[in-house]
């Protein structure tokens, strides 16, 4: 009886640890110049909410390495309450797969050490002008809505006491598009501290 409530046991024991192994494989998927991977830590994402990295790649180039840009992130219980699919305040791509604006968190829960040496904040890259700060963290924050957006453009909330660029003032959401352009969205939802 001992041997077979061991046997059980230990059964059980692989079997989770074979089910948190598969629920913490990256999920990898290809989008024009860029390749974004979902990923998760711990046990079925209990310790870490599923993060975005974002990596550029060089397809002219055959077996070179994917090149990190940033990692950002929706907590599960927003994607799930607001019945997001993807996160439109996380990334957006280029109608020709070119160029990618994206939130960059480096503070995002497993995120390592790559992550943090970078500053974080709303980025472009592209592989003819490279990787640029647009907006720090101080300026921007991220903005979680079902409201449509258009899939080459991120939403951002504008928290800076100056104006940006395009004319959002302090807490109105600014859309910011991968080839360049931005426009300020809707009315200023509050006023709070700025700057």
């Amino acid at each position: 009886m001992g041997l077979q409530k061991q046997g059980w046991w230990l059964s059980s024991l692989l079997t989770l640890v074979a089910a948190t192994a598969s629920a913490c494989t990256p999920d990898y998927r290809d989008a024009g110049s860029y390749q974004i991977v979902t990923a998760t830590d711990g046990l079925f994402g209990f310790r870490c909410q599923p993060r975005t990295e974002l990596y550029y790649v060089d397809r002219s180039s055959p077996g070179s390495e994917p090149v990190y840009l940033g990692t950002c992130g929706t907590p599960r219980f927003v994607t799930e309450q607001l019945g997001l699919p993807h996160d439109p305040s996380c990334y957006a791509i280029s109608e020709d797969g070119t160029a990618l604006v994206y939130f960059h968190r480096p503070k995002w829960c497993g995120a390592g050490e790559i992550a943090e040496r970078k500053a974080g904040g709303v980025y472009t890259y592209s592989p003819d002008r490279g990787d640029s700060l647009l907006y720090t963290e101080r300026q921007v924050g991220q903005v979680w809505s079902r409201a449509e957006i258009d899939n080459h453009a991120i939403r951002v909330g504008w928290h800076d006491a100056e104006p940006s660029p395009s004319g959002a003032v302090c807490s109105q959401n600014l859309l910011i598009y991968a080839n360049g352009p931005e426009t300020p969205e809707g009315e200023p939802e509050s006023v709070h501290d700025c700057g």
